[in-house]
């Protein structure tokens, strides 16, 4: 009976550290360091790859915290991620627990989308309010806050200083606003490129859908457009050195815009640029094989109705040098300008160098035949280019003879 008994207890004891080792074994940290960031626990079994990302998803973390609010995130070290779900996600969860609190809770859902979109690559902080947007039509100040604005300006601006006064906007984005006032900047253009931003990147995720036409084309307004709302036609350029002229007819509504997209065959955006609407021809660059035209009343009342585009393709570029003449360091271009022309680089090649460099700027005085008189410090010879920039962001250059005479 006795033997019975101390068998039966040696059974218990060994049952039991049994337990306690597979215990112990199902507990096993696999421990990564995160110089100069803090150690990480990850659970038993983690793979090479997987210790690797994590450590690169810390500091993506970290960065991006630091560029946000001047200053590295509050982190526990050792960090220690649960054995549940995907690493990624349940590591970026355990740092954003930790991070948050120094968060003020209305600004805690734009930061965290902004993490998502800059840590896990994760879109759906600025896809889904885009979405919303381009199923409404209506494009207005609404999308000033929250995650698209907080990305935008990590993104497009990427100045620590300048992001933690702007950041978090403010009620009508008055924070926001007085930081561009103070390195003087003026809401207008800002609103432009940040509009333009988030255009390019609802038209790459397949959120706009507007109708489709082939060139040589006509498109009119026959409705008025609500205050923010845009309308949209997308054309195929068949050939990838042609461009496209536009004219507009109609009522030259001030807040009336022109936003243009280019794609390629994959739906990639090549291109993109927004400007005012004027009587007259334009002329936009060549930049992929689908090409978006949008009209935007970024107004306070509506307008639009009757105004008509002529849009059709174009080869050529919008000037043509008729003659260009060095004398005595100085030089007389002659140029053919077509409508809508912003301003001119011209290049040079330097000595003893294949790469032209710009040696000389000047604006366009508009559409017609005018002379421009440029020093040059370079002697004429091959290699000179003029290039110009359109007004609605098209971009097109020509070699450029240079001929010298004696003065």
């Amino acid at each position: 009976m006795r033997r019975t008994r101390i068998g039966r207890t040696l059974l218990l004891i060994v049952a039991f550290m049994a337990g306690l080792s597979s215990w112990a074994a199902s507990t096993k940290v696999v421990s990564v360091s995160s110089d100069p960031g803090p150690t990480l626990w990850l659970p038993a079994g983690a793979e090479q790859e997987d210790q690797v990302g994590a450590v690169e998803e810390v500091t993506r973390f970290r960065r991006t915290w630091s560029l946000l609010f001047g200053q590295e995130p509050n982190l526990s070290d050792p960090v220690e991620v649960a054995p549940s779900g995907s690493i990624e996600e349940t590591l970026f969860g355990t740092l954003w627990q930790q991070a948050a609190p120094s968060v003020a809770p209305d600004d805690r859902p734009a930061v965290l989308g902004a993490l998502r979109w800059a840590v896990l690559e994760d879109p759906s902080g600025v896809m889904n309010p885009l979405a919303k947007t381009a199923a409404s039509g209506r494009w207005d100040a609404s999308l000033v806050g929250g995650v698209p604005l907080y990305v935008f300006l990590m993104e497009e601006v990427a100045e620590p200083a300048f992001l933690r006064e702007a950041l978090p906007p403010g009620s009508e984005a008055e924070r926001l606003k007085a930081a561009l006032s103070r390195r003087g900047s003026s809401w207008g253009p800002f609103w432009n490129r940040y509009a333009s931003w988030l255009l390019a990147h609802a038209v790459e995720w397949g959120l706009m859908t507007p109708a489709s036409g082939t060139l040589p084309a006509v498109w009119m307004l026959d409705t008025s457009l609500a205050p923010g709302e845009m309308s949209g036609w997308k054309f195929p350029l068949a050939d990838l050195s042609a461009g496209l002229n536009l004219e507009f007819s109609g009522e030259a509504t001030p807040g009336l815009r022109l936003f243009h997209v280019s794609t390629d065959d994959l739906g990639r955006v090549t291109g993109a640029g927004l400007c005012d609407l004027k009587p007259g021809p334009m002329t936009l660059p060549k930049a992929g094989t689908w090409l978006w035209i949008f009209l935007w009343n970024t107004s306070g009342s509506e307008t639009g109705a009757g105004t008509a585009l002529t849009l059709w393709s174009s080869y050529d570029a919008p000037f043509q040098v008729t003659e260009s003449v060095v004398r005595a360091g100085v030089l007389d271009l002659h140029l053919r300008e077509g409508a809508g022309v912003a301003d001119y680089c011209l290049w040079a090649p330097p000595e003893n160098s294949q790469e032209s460099s710009p040696v000389a700027t000047f604006p366009s005085e508009g559409e017609g035949e005018h002379i421009y008189r440029l020093p040059i410090p370079l002697k004429p010879g091959s290699g000179f280019r003029l290039s110009c920039r359109t007004l609605a962001g098209g971009a097109y250059s020509a070699e450029l003879p240079v001929e010298e005479q004696a003065p």
